[in-house]
């Protein structure tokens, strides 16, 4: 005789499976989608070569062979390279103060005006804008973003099909003397 399945008893394959179904398989969904996430949405942190050249009149020249442009600073600031995977350089006053930061963002744009449509989503805010038309690209420039009780200054730059280049720093002449200076190499 066969025996009757009795379905509200907890066996020890029943503990299994919920085990599988309730814990395991959430966390590898998780990691993996972790994973995609960052496979998509992020720069790969990347070894850049990077030149220095002094300028007269107390600027510095930071350039970068490697997405061709260069931008110039007070000669009395430092760089710091590869802050963090996604950014390129920091450039700050030797006595201390907020840095303005070059880093580069996944592009998926197909016009100036579709990534103002994205940055004015993403920063939530009416930051005063401004698009600039120059030979061979746009810039988006926002001022006025509030941040952590500080205002900042941000450009956007798109430097082919595949980066945006941003620069971003404190709401102060330095900053806009830095978007007023970038160049493409």
């Amino acid at each position: 005789m066969r025996k009757k399945i009795e379905w509200n008893k907890v066996t020890w394959y029943s503990k299994t499976l919920a085990a599988i179904i309730f814990i395991i398989l959430p966390l590898a969904a998780f990691y993996y989608g972790l994973r995609l996430g960052f496979l998509i949405n992020s720069v790969p942190p990347q070894v850049i070569a990077i030149n220095y050249i002094p300028k007269g009149e107390g600027l510095a020249s930071y350039a970068n062979p490697n997405y061709q442009f260069s931008v110039e600073y007070p000669s009395g600031w430092k760089v710091s390279e590869s802050v963090d995977p996604y950014t390129l350089a920091a450039i700050s006053p030797v006595g201390g103060g907020l840095p303005i930061k070059i880093f580069l963002e996944k592009n998926s744009f197909t016009s100036i005006d579709a990534l103002k449509q994205a940055k004015d989503a993403s920063l939530g805010t009416k930051a005063q804008y401004e698009i600039r038309h120059f030979p061979n690209f746009d810039a988006l420039i926002y001022t006025g973003i509030p941040e952590s009780g500080a205002n900042f200054d941000a450009m956007f730059i798109t430097l082919n099909k595949n980066y945006i280049l941003g620069i971003a720093g404190p709401d102060v002449k330095t900053t806009l003397d830095v978007f007023n200076s970038f160049s493409k190499i």
